[in-house]
């Protein structure tokens, strides 16, 4: 079974979420993919992201339209089209 973990951030605290990200790539049973969800409105207002932190050079960061809580599942869900896929949100 696929086991992939999404989650979310906006380009002003990306940089905060590397002990996140280091945290998950370390344990037992690795994800086979982290998403980090960078709401469109957020890059809009505020910029892009520039450079991301080394870290995340190692996930899944894409752009999605904000849908409040559910932004952490709702892109997820449709870039994991396995019924089987396991999404873990965090």
């Amino acid at each position: 079974m696929r086991c992939v973990v999404s989650l979310t951030s906006i380009p002003s605290r990306v940089g905060d979420i590397a002990p996140t990200i280091n945290s998950l790539l370390q344990q037992d049973r690795k994800p086979d993919n982290i998403y980090v969800w960078l709401p469109q409105a957020y890059s809009r207002a505020k910029g892009s992201v520039g450079v991301l932190p080394e870290v995340l050079q190692r996930v899944d960061v894409r752009q999605c339209v904000d849908h409040g809580p559910f932004t952490k599942l709702r892109p997820a869900l449709e870039a994991e089209t396995a019924p089987d896929t396991l999404i873990v949100t965090a």
